[in-house]
């Protein structure tokens, strides 16, 4: 097996033979290359057992490094091989952190080849934190969850009796998922880098739709994903767009490269910006702006940008009117009706997709095939005058009548040509819209599934023993005072802990009933696409009518006998 995971072998000289596990496959990779000393020191700080560290010890690098999931997840994938073995020795940290040097330099291809191709000249990590040695061996599961961080900020705030306004006010009426777009996506025809690791770049130009504000920037597919996970964290509970994959499995090969799903994975690119412009709340968000206009390379932006994640919904507090008016049952219902309306939709305009696509592509090669007619008509004229150069002076009606076949089918040539390219780039491209906007609402509830939960109940819990330990300590006349102080601030920061989770917890419900509704919105989109290819029809219809029309009207006059 390949390290480009082709299941026949080759000679190809980046071939590796076959080991026993990933880590001997891997451990010899950089055994003689110049490793920078920072590889090494974070090992150490990673506090290695028994000469081996972990995958989660470097999940926290590459946390520190900046790097989304989407690139985490790859390079984990590439050390481990689908072992289960979670253990990294040094060599193969060293080939980790490797990575992530070339995934912060903006190396689309994390594989072992890449590793190999740069050893000359590995990169350094660059921290986008000065956290200390410390925090390289605090446990992920050890983190409080986002709102108890925040807890001592939102204390401040009680305090002082400020009570802090919502960021947002979403106007449903300001949102129209069918607008004209203002951003296109092109791809740049020089692609960057050298040798087997060029990757593609797309120049994004336009204007933003809020202030026509023009725009002209280029941008990398991996851009486009860190700008996505960085609005998961920011907005989890909206309706982000849809980013199109970056490679496609076909017969068991990944595409990457081939000019057909470059061009999908383009469009895929502005149907993704646009949408993300159109958005009431997200178009505001400075990030998104930042990427659209900032003319730089973005990674070399983001490395010197101090850029801070936030939910939206730190200090911010619920509308008192939105908790009086909420129907907790009622509500609920109306999100499962429409989690499970949007379910069953997906899958069937999956199918509409799928059935647009062969359309179109029967279409081009009827368009093909009526090229072919014409040009055999047009040969069979000579070839027939002189066949038939005896039978007196019928035969030029009869030439006349098959220089019209050839005309004619031409023109039907490129009538079919222009109405197969109507429904690539508008029937089909509206039913991608669709299934995206109804993508981003399965999403949203995926997203409410994984990150709308709390610990109140749990917190709830360790109040009553604490306070049930406060008054068997009060019974007691031997007690220390400290002991019962520290029970008592344990029930106080615990009491505020569920303030903040149930404040978030009714924010949460506000942001998806927003949401819910700028839903019933993209309604329009199902208008939109049958309306347009409906008059797509009618138009190709009648042009084609009218050609064989004027077909019939020139060979009406042949003779026949």
């Amino acid at each position: 097996m390949s390290l480009f995971g082709d299941s026949e072998a080759t000679s190809s000289p980046w071939d590796f033979p076959e080991p026993k596990g990933p880590h001997d496959r891997i451990a010899t990779l950089l055994a003689d290359a110049p490793v920078p000393a920072g590889y090494g020191r974070a090992f150490k700080e990673s506090e290695p057992i028994a000469g081996f560290s972990s995958t989660s010890a470097l999940r926290r690098v590459m946390d520190r490094a900046g790097l989304v999931n989407a690139q985490q997840e790859e390079i984990l994938s590439t050390l481990l091989q689908g072992s289960s073995d979670q253990r990294l020795s040094e060599q193969v940290w060293n080939v980790g952190m490797a990575l992530i040097g070339l995934a912060q330099n903006g190396e689309d291809d994390l594989s072992l080849d890449s590793v190999d191709y740069n050893r000359s000249s590995l990169p350094e990590v660059v921290y986008q934190d000065d956290l200390s040695s410390s925090l390289m061996s605090q446990s992920l599961e050890d983190s409080p969850p986002l709102w108890e961080q925040e807890e001592s900020q939102d204390a401040g705030a009680a305090s002082s009796g400020e009570v802090w306004a919502p960021k947002v006010n979403v106007d449903p009426s300001s949102y129209n998922p069918i607008s004209r777009d203002t951003i296109g996506v092109k791809i740049v025809p020089e692609k960057e880098g050298v040798f087997m690791f060029r990757h593609v770049v797309y120049a994004v130009e336009g204007t933003l739709p809020m202030n026509n504000q023009p725009l002209k920037v280029v941008r990398r597919y991996s851009d486009f994903l860190w700008l996505l996970e960085c609005l998961v964290k920011i907005y989890p509970f909206r309706l982000l767009p849809v980013l199109p994959p970056k490679r496609l499995a076909v017969d068991g090969r990944y595409l990457s490269s081939d000019s057909y799903f470059l061009e999908r994975r383009r469009r895929g690119l502005s149907r993704f910006v646009n949408q993300l412009v159109k958005h009431p709340v997200l178009r505001e968000e400075k990030l998104v702006q930042m990427f659209l206009t900032v003319d730089t390379e973005w990674t070399s932006w983001r490395k010197q940008s101090s850029i801070r994640l936030e939910e939206e919904f730190a200090q911010r507090t619920v509308s008192p009117s939105f908790a009086a008016q909420w129907n907790e049952q009622e509500e609920m219902d109306r999100w499962r009706t429409v989690r499970n309306g949007v379910s069953e939709s997906l899958e069937i305009i999956s199918q509409l997709c799928m059935l647009a696509d062969r359309i179109y592509k029967r279409q081009e090669a009827m368009a093909t095939d009526y090229s072919k007619l014409s040009n055999a008509f047009s040969l069979l004229t000579s070839s027939c005058a002189s066949v038939y150069s005896q039978e007196g002076n019928e035969m030029p009606a009869i030439k006349e009548g098959l220089l019209s076949a050839s005309r004619y089918s031409s023109n039907v040539h490129e009538l079919l040509r222009d109405e197969s390219a109507s429904i690539d780039i508008g029937f089909l491209e509206d039913l991608k819209q669709l299934r995206e906007m109804l993508g981003s609402i399965s999403d949203l509830f995926s997203r409410y599934d994984s990150l709308g939960g709390n610990n109140i109940p749990q917190l709830e819990q360790r109040i009553q023993l604490n306070e049930k330990k406060i008054a068997t300590l009060n019974s007691k006349p031997d007690t220390k005072p400290t002991e019962i102080s520290r029970l008592r601030k344990s029930i106080a920061n615990d009491k505020k802990s569920i303030e903040r989770q149930t404040n978030r917890g009714w924010l949460i419900k506000e942001c998806i009933s927003q949401e819910i509704i700028l839903c019933q919105r993209t309604q329009y989109q199902i208008s939109k696409l049958l309306r347009d290819w409906a008059s797509d029809n009618t138009k190709y219809s009648e042009l084609l009518q009218n050609n064989w029309s004027e077909l019939n009207n020139d060979t009406s006059h042949m003779p026949l006998i």
